[in-house]
């Protein structure tokens, strides 16, 4: 997961964005992976989409008010400025979302490869 944000801190430095946007666009893509890879920690023998994860009703909780800290965080402007943070633009937050989900599709095909073999 950090190496896809620094990665993608790199990269974007490439694009004409100020140094903040692009810290926050790679401290969200790195806080956003971790939420994902929630998902990651079930079971083997369990299903994708349902599983001991996506039914426990907390995870959901904790993952929408986890969302909610991190979109405050972006645009309530007291906090922005204390964090020296920027809202992404819609480049930006697809970047997020994409690059976010790495882990998640990686975590995804390793446990479904694994559970093949065994």
């Amino acid at each position: 997961m950090t190496i896809i944000s620094f990665g993608l801190g790199g990269r974007i430095h490439t694009v004409e964005m100020s140094s903040n946007k692009i810290v926050t666009i790679s401290f969200l893509t790195l806080a956003f992976a971790q939420l994902w890879h929630v998902f990651n920690m079930r079971e083997l023998t369990s299903g994708i989409l349902r599983n001991e994860v996506t039914e426990n009703k907390y995870i959901w909780g904790a993952l929408a008010l986890s969302c909610i800290i991190l979109i405050s965080a972006i645009y309530v402007p007291v906090i922005s400025s204390v964090l020296s943070i920027e809202p992404p633009n819609l480049q930006g937050w697809l970047l997020i979302l994409g690059m976010s989900l790495v882990p998640l599709l990686a975590g995804q095909a390793e446990r479904e490869i694994r559970g093949k073999l065994d």
